[in-house]
């Protein structure tokens, strides 16, 4: 098998994203221009694996040590320097996925995030709507306490409370217009 039917045969497998990105990383590890052979030990920095795998160390050591007792890689050493060869018999035997089961999942993935978003964006717009109406509430109280401050009976400043803004300034319009009368 080559290096190229072997990047075919891991990339059509059923692997975390991570794990894919380990084992591609050791087949790439495999590659010599006279010899192509994908089950040649391969030994490298821990560190490159980190890159490739865009994981942190104690993560790649569980990546490591799940692959060896899959069996998917062979005579695993890790430490600074991983050395390992890739054992292509179990790979064939993992579950295979179509790329239409991946675009089904990716589509139904995409829907639902789709959904979730418009959820959040109709919230956000009911939030802002109802911060809009309290700011709305706390000015028309301001406004009538503002208006009713001269009132000295309590009732009947309670009373006026439930007025709208307007009828306040009615009355009280009425109220000085009686007094300026009597005055």
């Amino acid at each position: 098998m080559t290096r190229n039917d072997a990047r075919k045969l891991i990339k059509s497998r059923y692997l975390s994203n991570s794990a894919e990105k380990v084992l591609l990383r050791v087949l790439d590890l495999t590659y010599r221009k006279d010899k192509d052979n994908p089950e040649l030990t391969v030994e490298a920095t821990s560190a490159s694996f980190q890159r490739a795998a865009r994981v942190k160390t104690r993560q790649l050591f569980n990546i490591m040590t799940q692959l060896d007792s899959d069996k998917l890689l062979l005579d695993v050493e890790t430490g600074n320097h991983i050395r390992c060869r890739l054992n292509l018999e179990a790979i064939k035997k993992l579950p295979t996925y179509e790329v239409a089961d991946r675009k089904h999942a990716n589509a139904d993935r995409a829907k639902k995030a789709r959904e979730k978003r418009a959820e959040i964006k109709e919230l956000n717009r009911i939030i802002t709507a109802l911060k809009e109406a309290a700011d709305k509430d706390r000015a028309e109280i301001l406004v009538k306490m503002v208006l009713l401050q001269d009132v000295k009976d309590g009732d009947i400043k309670r009373a006026m409370m439930n007025w709208d803004v307007d009828r306040i300034r009615r009355a009280k319009a009425n109220a000085e217009a009686v007094q300026r009368g009597e005055a």
